[in-house]
């Protein structure tokens, strides 16, 4: 009997793609790193050096002010 792992490989992705999306996520950056195996890793902290960084992301303390471009007109 073989068991696949899938389901909760994308729960877990899904899981961190939140946390990563979400505001109350905390600030500095992410690393996305990759190891020998090909497994993801997600971390605050670079990648060791027994891994390959795909990806470093900066997350702001709060979003940047948004300007106010004014009213939007209403469709003709």
């Amino acid at each position: 009997m073989s068991h696949s792992h899938a389901p909760a490989g994308r729960l877990l992705l899904a899981c961190v793609l939140i946390a990563l999306g979400s505001s109350t996520w905390g600030s500095g950056p992410v690393y996305k790193c990759r190891d020998h195996a090909g497994q993801a890793h997600y971390q605050a902290s670079p990648c060791p050096t027994t891994q390959h960084t795909e990806w470093r992301r900066e997350y702001p303390d709060k979003p940047s002010a948004q300007t106010d471009a004014g009213p939007i007109a209403p469709p003709t």
